[in-house]
C-alpha cells in the first residue's frame, strides 16, 4: 500500500512539473511572438519547442490563442501603419499595392489576358521575321 502512494505522490509531481513547464513555454512562446513578428518558426525555435506543440497549444488552449491572435493582429496594424507613412511619402509602389488590396472594387485590380489564335507552334515557325511582325501588329481579335 505504501508503494502505491509512493506512485501516486510520485506521478502527481511530475504531472505538476509538467504542467509549469508547459505555462512556462507558453509564456516564453507568446514573448518569442511578439519579437518575431508573429513568425512561428523563429518563435519555436528559439523556445525550443516544435511547431506541432505550437498549434496543439493553439487548438486547444483558448487563452493561449487569443494571446497570439493579438500579437498578429498587432502587428498587421504595425505594418499597416508603415504601408500608411510610404503612401503619405508618395512612394508609387505602396500606392500600387494599397489600391490593388483596399480598391479592387473600384477596378484596381490585376489580371492576365490570354490571346488565343488558330495558329499553331508548328505555324508560327515557318513564319518569317516580316510575318510575324504584321501578326503582331494585327488586332488580337481579329482572325488570320
Amino acid at each position: 500500500m505504501r508503494n502505491i502512494i509512493t506512485l501516486l505522490r510520485f506521478k502527481s509531481k511530475k504531472k505538476s512539473q509538467e504542467r509549469k513547464k508547459t505555462t512556462h513555454n507558453k509564456k516564453q512562446m507568446v514573448v518569442a511572438m511578439k519579437n518575431t513578428l508573429g513568425n512561428v518558426t523563429s518563435s519555436v525555435e528559439l523556445v525550443g519547442i516544435s511547431r506541432r506543440t505550437h498549434y496543439l497549444w493553439y487548438n486547444n488552449d483558448i487563452s493561449y490563442r487569443e494571446k497570439i491572435d493579438e500579437i498578429i493582429e498587432r502587428d498587421i496594424d504595425f505594418a499597416e501603419a508603415a504601408l500608411r507613412k510610404r503612401i503619405q511619402n508618395g512612394d508609387t509602389t505602396a500606392i500600387i499595392f494599397y489600391l490593388k488590396t483596399k480598391a479592387k472594387d473600384r477596378g484596381y485590380i490585376e489580371s492576365q489576358h490570354s490571346i488565343i489564335t488558330p495558329l499553331t507552334a508548328n505555324l508560327m515557325a515557318q513564319k518569317t521575321d516580316e510575318e510575324l511582325d504584321e501578326i503582331l501588329r494585327r488586332d488580337p481579335m481579329q482572325s488570320f
